[in-house]
């Protein structure tokens, strides 16, 4: 089994992903943003840094060996919890596509904005004034999946939430394919891009001088 958690960055997805995968015997959480960043001794470059073609396809191959950990986990017998910044229908595309595993879910995160920025500044690194505008695009994205308004909850009343609405979450080939159709936000990611919308999806960028750049 294989669950991909997102949100703006901000939202709590690591924190709430880590707490979903310690509910279950055999567990994994993959977090995007180490996997991307941390494996790579030299030659690292943040989405957004040029020459765009390299960070791009860069974010291609985080996506795609973050696919084939999980599916070699939970090939093993592991439940898989994914964490990424989805917030377009390529991005989602992408992931079904890859991941061999099912039944493979999504659960988008969706606090307020008010609220991201309340637990942004009890966070060592600040990323809600970066971030916040892609808030709309989740807001105007049509998804398949389970998608929660965490405003008003603690992390561990989340993976209760999405606990208990488990099934809502499955995500499969018919959905995401009537969802990209129907859904406006889909022309607003790089046509050639399969893996990224109109903005960069990294939070740990925070920091660095290309963190503001944007995709298209």
């Amino acid at each position: 089994m294989i669950v991909l958690i997102s949100g703006i960055p901000g939202a709590g997805k690591s924190t709430v992903s880590r707490m979903l995968a310690r509910r279950w015997p055999r567990s994994v959480h993959l977090e995007g943003d180490r996997i991307g960043e941390e494996f790579i001794v030299n030659g690292l470059m943040f989405p957004g840094e040029e020459p765009v073609e390299e960070s791009d396809e860069q974010l291609r191959l985080r996506r795609r060996n973050t696919c084939l950990l999980a599916d070699s986990f939970a090939g093993n017998g592991f439940d898989v919890v994914i964490d990424d910044v989805i917030l377009w229908p390529d991005g989602l595309e992408f992931y079904r596509a890859q991941l061999r595993t099912r039944p493979f879910r999504f659960v988008l995160l969706a606090p307020d904005l008010e609220t991201v920025g309340q637990r942004d500044a009890g966070r060592e690194k600040h990323v809600f004034e970066i971030w916040k505008h892609l808030d709309a695009d989740m807001r105007r994205w049509t998804h398949p999946g389970l998608r929660i308004d965490t405003s008003a909850q603690t992390a561990e009343q989340t993976v209760d939430t999405i606990l208990s609405r488990w099934d809502e979450a499955v995500v499969d080939e018919a959905t995401v394919d009537e969802a990209t159709a129907d859904d406006p936000t889909a022309d607003e990611a790089t046509a050639d891009d399969p893996t990224a919308g109109p903005a960069v999806l990294t939070e740990a960028t925070a920091d660095e001088p290309a963190a503001g750049a944007v995709i298209g």
